[in-house]
Parts: C-alpha cells; structure tokens; sequence
C-alpha cells in the first residue's frame, strides 16, 4: 500500500533485468527474472511498449495481468488510481470522526449491506468478535458505548490504495464499571466495493482491555 502517493516498487532508476509482480490491487513491485530484452521480444504489437524503461512516465506504472510465464501487461494512469485512493481514505478519516461525536448512522451509511466487520474475535470483550452486515455492526458500537467511555482517538498513520485502507490509531478509554483507563495503538484495515467499507478488520491490546473490564 502506499501512503505517500509513490506506487510501492517504484525506484528513479528502475532494474534492467525485471518482471512486475503484483503485491495488491492497485500496488505494484518488481522481482528480478528475465532479461529485459528477452521480455520486450515476447511483446506482441498490440501491447503497449514495456521496455526500455525511458518508455514510461512517472505518472504510470506497469501491472501484470496473469502470473504465469506469459504475463500480459498493462500501463495503468496513476491519476485515475489516485483519485480512488484519495477518496477511500476520505471516507475514513469521516468516520473516525463521526465516531468521535456518536455519529453512528453516518458509519453505517458508509458500509456495504453485507459488511464482513471483525475486531479481535479472539477477544473477551463485549464488542469483540466477527460480524455481518448493519445492525450487527449497530450492534458493535452499542457494546462500546455501554461498556467504556471514549477518552482520546488520536489518528497517527495512514496507508491506501484503490481499495483498501490501513489506520494506526491510539485510543484511550475508561471502564465506568471499574474506574480504570487505559490507552493503547489499534489497528484497522478496511476493504471498499463500490464506494462503500465491504470489509473490516482491527486489532486491540486485548490483555489490556480484559484488566479494565469487569472479571467475567
């Protein structure tokens, strides 16, 4: 994934001996195989020019469309990738927001029908666990909301694509139950089709969080 608008892989000067291999939709790297000119006589007329590499732009990037020996290429345009990017992790960013302020129906709004949602399902706490679609996920935020009291979201790092975005949050909380609080870095990957999050997943310092809860 890429975070800083650089196509991962992507060097100033590119191998003269390599093959693209795909790491993710919309990421791209590169592995030494083949020579170059090896490669370049395998390209049929139709296909766009893969090599030299004094044929390609920064603002495009070679994709690989099949991983076997006869990988067909294509030279996708960044500025159209970057705008998918760009609008995922707006749409991110929003909902942390709108979970600052409680604002649960604008996170749902957000979510496919059948949203796979799972934050530590190995967990002991009453919002762990895997869950499917909007009220389930209603479900989740209420489980915080009766359980804990929200004391800092502090969003430290981001990374996307044209589907997916990764967040490092630090989030601190309180146990009215117990009186403790507590902090820690969470962890969160969301999948978008179609414009809205399809799927998630996010991890939690689960020790910690079973030290601030009640004993079960």
């Amino acid at each position: 994934m890429a975070g800083t608008g650089r196509e991962p892989g992507w060097s100033s000067t590119p191998p003269t001996s390599a093959a693209w291999w795909a790491t993710g939709p919309g990421s791209t790297a590169w592995r030494r195989t083949w020579p170059a000119t090896a490669r370049s006589s395998q390209t049929s007329s139709k296909e766009p020019p893969l090599w030299p590499w004094t044929d390609l732009v920064r603002d495009e990037v070679i994709q690989p469309q099949a991983r076997d020996e006869r990988e067909v290429f294509v030279i996708v345009p960044r500025k159209e990738r970057q705008v998918g990017a760009e609008e995922n992790l707006k749409v991110v960013q929003t909902i942390y927001d709108a979970f600052g302020r409680g604002d649960v129906d604008f996170i749902l709004d957000n979510l496919t029908d059948d949203v796979d949602w799972a934050v530590e399902s190995g967990g002991s706490a009453p919002w762990n666990g895997a869950r499917r679609g909007k009220a389930q996920v209603a479900a989740f935020f209420k489980a915080i909301a009766d359980n804990s009291e929200v004391t800092e979201l502090t969003p430290l790092a981001f990374a996307t694509n044209d589907s997916d975005v990764t967040a490092v949050i630090h989030y601190a909380m309180r146990v009215p139950a117990t009186g403790k609080s507590g902090d820690m870095d969470l962890h969160h990957w969301f999948r978008f089709t179609d414009g809205k999050i399809s799927f998630v997943r996010g991890t939690e310092d689960t020790a910690l969080v079973a030290r601030l809860l009640p004993a079960s």
